[in-house]
This record gives C-alpha cells, sequence and structure tokens, in this order.
C-alpha cells in the first residue's frame, strides 16, 4: 500500500529537480525566467493530455506533434515561429548534456518525423496518432529511435 505512495512522491520529486533545474551559468534572472515558462508549458500540457492527434492540428481541436509544441510555448509567452519538425531541428540550438534530461527541452525522433517535449531523463509529452497528446517512456519503443535534443532559447522569451 505504502510503495505507490512512495513512488510518486519520489518522482514528484525527482520531477521538481528537473523542472526547476538550471545550469550554474545562467544568471538569476533568466533562472526565474525559465522557471516561470516551463511551469506554463506544463500546466498548458496537462490541460491538453488526451486531446486527439490531428495532421497540421495546432488548437484543441487536434494537434500534430510540432503544433503542440508551436502552440504550449507560444501560449508561455515564447516567441516561436510554427513550423514543421524538422525545421525546430534546424534552427534551434542543440541541448547540452545536462539540459536533455530536464523539462522543456524538445526531444527529436524517426529521421526528424516526431518531436516532443522533454518531461524528465525517463519519458515525454507527444501527441500520438492513436492516443492524442499524452506521455510516453523512452524504453523500448522511442529510446532507439532518438536523433536528438534542441533547446528553446531563452533569447525567444519576451523580456519583461
Amino acid at each position: 500500500m505504502f510503495k505507490p505512495i512512495k513512488y510518486i512522491l519520489m518522482t514528484l520529486l525527482l520531477f521538481t529537480c528537473h523542472l526547476t533545474a538550471a545550469p550554474q551559468q545562467v544568471g538569476q534572472d533568466e533562472h526565474q525566467l525559465r522557471i516561470e515558462v516551463n511551469q506554463v508549458v506544463y500546466e498548458l500540457i496537462m490541460s491538453r493530455l488526451g486531446l486527439p492527434w490531428k495532421e497540421g492540428g495546432t488548437d484543441d481541436r487536434g494537434y500534430d506533434c510540432s503544433g503542440l509544441i508551436w502552440r504550449v510555448f507560444t501560449d508561455a509567452g515564447v516567441e516561436l515561429k510554427r513550423s514543421n519538425t524538422r525545421m525546430l531541428w534546424e534552427t534551434l540550438p542543440e541541448a547540452e548534456p545536462d539540459e536533455r534530461g530536464r523539462f522543456g527541452t524538445l526531444v527529436f525522433f524517426n529521421d526528424l518525423k516526431h518531436v516532443g517535449i522533454v518531461r524528465d531523463p525517463w519519458s515525454f509529452y507527444h501527441v500520438s496518432s492513436s492516443l492524442g497528446v499524452t506521455r510516453s517512456f523512452y524504453v523500448d519503443y522511442w529510446g532507439p529511435r532518438i536523433i536528438g535534443f534542441r533547446k528553446i532559447p531563452l533569447r525567444m522569451v519576451p523580456q519583461r
């Protein structure tokens, strides 16, 4: 009975650490801005879990993978041009090794035909054609299909 509660608490603790962790070289203002943006992005993803897949979709009637990325980051105040997965890969900077398991980093798959948002070192959010907006784990199917990781630079976030 206590094992599931312990597991849930440990998962929440690990996720919170990844949600708020930032490299030491990032200034305090940038660090705080990243935390705020990530919190909004997380809430926006949570509110869309289970919504359907739709080719070219960018709203709650349905999303494709890059449409979800565009919607949640744009709604969180990030200036991000709507583009396909390949264009995101080509225009965004590569994530540093310590950013690859951090919430908000983008993870790319399958010859740049799919993209998701890293949740933690073990899972990510994306849009599945069969499940819609969902969380998936890297084990088994997705892990071997990872092409790499990109980050949304803070310079794209409007300064207050």
